[in-house]
């Protein structure tokens, strides 16, 4: 059961990439746009147009980064199922998820 596990590179550049522009929208999310949570004081009104740059970078992001998570994490289902099988397949998902889940609702309540 030593198996080499193939790596994609192309992915794992793709996957850091992604990661970079998730931090860059968390950031313009703080630095403007819709006042949720902490937000940095105003500009003078003849920089408001910063605040419609960030609208629009936001709302490009938002098509498509995490879709395409998604999508490579889905990628890969198929491929982990049939060499698990279903049982651990499950299992696994559940300790990699579940149990996170879990301890987050039982310290958030």
């Amino acid at each position: 059961m030593n198996q080499k596990i193939q790596r994609y590179d192309y992915l794992d550049n793709i996957k850091w990439f992604l990661t970079i522009i998730v931090i860059l929208h968390h950031a313009a999310g703080v630095a403007g746009g819709k006042p949720v949570g902490y937000n940095l004081p105003s500009v003078a009104s003849s920089m408001a147009y910063q605040y419609d740059l960030l609208l629009v970078f936001k709302g490009f992001n938002q098509s498509y980064f995490m879709s395409l998570f998604f999508f490579i994490s889905a990628y890969f289902v198929t491929s982990s199922l049939e060499r698990k099988g279903q049982r651990l397949f499950i299992k696994d998902k559940f300790i990699r998820l579940g149990f996170p889940v879990l301890i987050s609702l039982v310290f958030m309540c």
